[in-house]
């Protein structure tokens, strides 16, 4: 047991994302008044869509995030939209990859229904005609190329976008290693897409968003618990196995069946086993506070709800009723009071500089029909115009050369060179 540390209880009026989100900023400038950094602070929930929703809300407001699942790149809208145009080009005639490109363009558009419905089976004129992106491009060159294009023309370039750098360094790994072609991607993609992320140095700058389970066994300097308001009891589609005669169920000596109220008038047996399970996911959940309530060193903040049945009482079926049912033993609790602290929150006193205005760098397109690049054998430009061109040549031959094993990679080789800009399509 260690002396000092501070806990923040905060009651929430409503059981509202946004509110959650503004509570849990608020928290993390109030931290960082306290001469926390970032990287001091991490938050933890219990479910993941709710660290999603807060990464994406904190990212808003210019927040430094990194979570195992905010890092996806499957998370990011524009790495979905290449993706199913990649798709779309492949199988042009699915209306559900239509469907899926249409409704992450409407996303500005004031009726999105219509604008789906009028262009759902027009799709690559209205490409062409409103974004001025050619389909047929991507079918003439290398995915990554092609993908570069794709994001050039519809204006996917912010001034910084970890995850479309982070896909456009696994497209062309990808082409390296399996070709460049649009369905060997597709296929990589479907195999190992979901656990494709952005790497991120160990000791970046940010506030961590974990999952309680992910947090065993580690500490932080704050701790912040928001959604703490959840069901003890909620499961998903529970079930329940009962022990039934072997003779009347064709040998079986327990069925499977789904758990409800009902079950415990079934009889004696059914009874303690819908209690025994009953209990288990009461200990589970006590066994999930405990870990998120032990994180923390130095503050422990807890963002619940002020949750109370018709009668004004606490329901201790949830977190908030729990940490309500604390506060009224303590003689703490009242109704209209909304935040509750106990201890000193220590200044840190071992404060580090942060840079709050970081370098951000922008996504550069890049492609092999710009005028302005040229590819040079450096040795080739120190001699004459004749050594020059000889020396090209030489360089050209020799990589094509290289990337051929047998007769069957001529071909392949020969793309590979035009993809590069080594040679031009008339010298194929």
């Amino acid at each position: 047991h260690k002396e000092g540390g501070y806990v923040h209880i905060s009651l929430l009026e409503d059981d509202d994302d946004e509110l959650y989100a503004e509570t849990t900023l608020a928290t993390i400038q109030k931290c960082l008044a306290q001469g926390y950094t970032y990287s001091d602070i991490c938050i933890i929930i219990r479910k993941k869509k709710h660290g999603l929703l807060l990464a994406d809300q904190l990212m808003q407001h210019n927040i430094p995030v990194v979570s195992s699942d905010s890092l996806l790149l499957s998370e990011s809208k524009k790495v979905i939209f290449l993706v199913q145009l990649i798709r779309h080009l492949v199988q042009p005639s699915e209306l559900e990859i239509q469907y899926e490109l249409l409704h992450f363009l409407s996303e500005n558009k004031a009726d999105k229904h219509a604008y789906i419905y009028e262009n759902l089976d027009n799709l690559n004129n209205h490409f062409l005609n409103v974004y001025g992106f050619d389909s047929s491009r991507l079918r003439q060159t290398s995915v990554y190329d092609g993908l570069s294009y794709a994001i050039k023309t519809f204006d996917l370039i912010p001034t910084s976008d970890a995850h479309l750098t982070a896909f456009m360094d696994l497209v062309f790994d990808v082409e390296q290693k399996f070709g460049s072609d649009m369905q060997s991607f597709l296929d990589y993609w479907d195999k190992k897409g979901h656990s494709a992320s952005i790497s991120t140095p160990e000791n970046i700058e940010s506030v961590q968003i974990m999952t309680i389970h992910k947090s065993k066994g580690l500490e932080f300097p704050v701790v912040i618990f928001p959604y703490a308001n959840s069901n003890i009891f909620e499961e998903i589609d529970p079930k329940l196995w009962l022990p039934v005669d072997k003779d009347e169920f064709l040998g079986f000596s327990e069925i499977l069946i789904n758990k409800k109220q009902e079950v415990q008038e079934y009889g004696e047996t059914e009874a303690l086993l819908y209690s025994l399970d009953h209990q288990k996911l009461q200990l589970d959940a006590f066994n999930l506070l405990y870990v998120v309530l032990t994180r923390a060193v130095k503050a422990l903040f807890i963002i619940s709800e002020n949750k109370l049945d018709k009668k004004g009482e606490r329901n201790t079926n949830y977190y908030s009723g729990l940490f309500i049912h604390f506060l009224k033993s303590i003689g703490a609790y009242q109704q209209d009071k909304l935040d509750y602290h106990f201890g000193e929150f220590p200044l840190n006193q071992a404060k580090k500089e942060m840079d709050n205005d970081p370098l951000t760098i922008p996504y550069i397109y890049t492609n092999k029909d710009r005028a302005d690049f040229k590819i040079l054998a450096l040795a080739g430009t120190l001699w004459d115009e004749g050594l020059d061109i000889a020396i090209n040549q030489g360089n050209v031959i020799h990589f094509i050369l290289g990337a051929i094993h047998t007769a069957k990679d001529l071909e392949r080789a020969m793309q590979l060179a035009l993809q590069k800009g080594l040679i031009k399509e008339q010298e194929v």
